[in-house]
């Protein structure tokens, strides 16, 4: 008696393990598309005029967008969480098939940020609404525009700090994005 009391349990449990094992493996959620893969960032203008005038310093004549952009780009990447790598292309350079880029697009006072992942394409929002001091850099960065000194000098550092934000609000948005939120939850 006391062994059919034990077998039917035993019985029972055999069979419906399986599929309570199936049923708690299905409910664990799969990790987001693109988290922690390499992003390959590029930048686009709609004025030429205005963004050569913009883009390079006024104290050595050096571009200083795109080599702000492949400066910091690891270190952006570090205070917006985002996981992956990040690889800046030069202006005209394609990025891989199938890889995810981040694009920068200069139009007039804003710049825009939007991402192709898997083929589709996501308009992530303007990157430079917010000022410098919300960067978690910030002290680093404005002492760099204080102590620049000259004013060409500190027009040059302020637009590398603008582009430093302007990446790590990207990346951020990126981040969101990916994790199935938008730019601003």
């Amino acid at each position: 008696m006391k062994s059919t009391r034990l077998l039917l349990p035993v019985a029972l449990a055999a069979l419906f393990l399986p599929a309570i094992a199936t049923v708690a493996k299905d409910e664990t959620p799969a990790p987001p598309v693109g988290l922690g893969v390499t992003v390959y960032v590029t930048i686009e203008y709609f004025d030429p005029i205005r963004f050569e005038r913009m883009r390079y310093g006024l104290m050595t004549g050096d571009e200083l967008i795109l080599a702000t952009l492949r400066d910091s780009a690891t270190e952006q990447a570090r205070f917006a969480g985002y996981a992956g790598t990040v690889i800046v292309l030069a202006e005209n350079a394609k990025p891989p098939a199938e890889a995810t880029v981040l694009r920068l697009t200069w139009n007039g006072n804003a710049v825009g940020a939007d991402v192709t992942q898997a083929g589709k394409s996501k308009y992530l929002g303007v990157v430079n609404r917010l000022p410098i001091s919300y960067h978690p850099d910030f002290m680093r960065m404005q002492r760099s525009i204080d102590t620049a000194g000259v004013p060409n000098a500190r027009r040059d550092a302020a637009l590398r700090a603008e582009v430093q934000m302007d990446l790590f609000q990207a990346l951020q948005y990126l981040v969101r994005y990916q994790k199935g939120l938008t730019p601003r939850d």
